[in-house]
């Protein structure tokens, strides 16, 4: 079974490792999602973001996975669990230079470490458009956002992360809004508010019009750290 949509794109927390032992075991997650272009979510002013997510989930495995699915063609309901299999703690650019999506399998000490991935999702067909939510979780710390100095400040010489352990998104109107609720690595400033690392907050992702945008909030606030244009030739290899 093949899952062709929305679903699982939001692995937010799922993008690129090198390859591993694992891959002569395990199926590779790219098989598995996104894979019918014509029953995807994405029109041609967001493809990109599908081309991105394909290329990062290239090099990932899985196993264990667990679907329950309702509803008709129309509207569904759909449960997801499986397990992630990165070899070993591995970061890579995440759409843009400034940020880099990381992977950490923790204490795992098996010969294929993995974490735990569960997430729900709605889908509805409206006017011959999908629209949709969903929620992923994680377990804090297996999947995180590793941010350049430039984009957020901190007094802390380490660098700075952005744990996730709650993915929640939605997709209407041809508009991917991606809120990812955790914790900073460090106490960090986003303009002239601190924010504590023993805080739960949220950053958000938004994807319209060939545009990339990660946003940080504080005090009901959202501040723009990273906007780019990206067009599905710039995975062209």
């Amino acid at each position: 079974m093949k899952i062709t949509t929305f679903k699982l794109s939001i692995l937010i927390v799922l993008f690129s490792i090198s390859y591993s032992y694992a891959q002569n075991y395990y199926p590779k997650l790219n098989n598995l999602f996104l894979y019918e272009e014509q029953e995807s979510v994405f029109n041609n002013e967001t493809v990109f973001f599908r081309i991105g997510l394909r290329k990062y989930f290239n090099k990932l495995f899985y196993s264990n996975l667990q679907t329950s699915n309702n509803g008709s063609s129309a509207n569904s309901a759909s449960f997801y669990s499986l397990k992630i299999i990165p070899r070993f703690i591995f970061e890579t650019d995440f759409f843009d230079e400034n940020i880099k999506l990381k992977f950490n399998v923790g204490d795992d000490s098996s010969k294929y470490p993995s974490f735990p991935v569960i997430y729900n999702e709605i889908v509805s067909v409206v006017d011959n458009f999908k629209e949709g939510s969903g929620n992923i979780t994680l377990d804090k710390g297996t999947v995180s956002l590793k941010l350049a100095d430039k984009l957020l400040s901190s007094s802390s010489k380490s660098s700075i992360e952005f744990l996730i352990e709650r993915i929640d998104y939605k997709f209407k109107n041809n508009i991917f809004e991606i809120e990812l609720n955790g914790q900073y690595t460090n106490d960090v400033k986003i303009n002239k508010s601190k924010i504590s690392k023993d805080s739960n907050r949220t950053m958000k992702i938004i994807v319209k019009n060939n545009t990339f945008s990660l946003l940080a909030l504080a005090d009901q606030k959202e501040l723009k750290l990273v906007e780019k244009t990206i067009t599905k030739d710039d995975f062209k290899n």
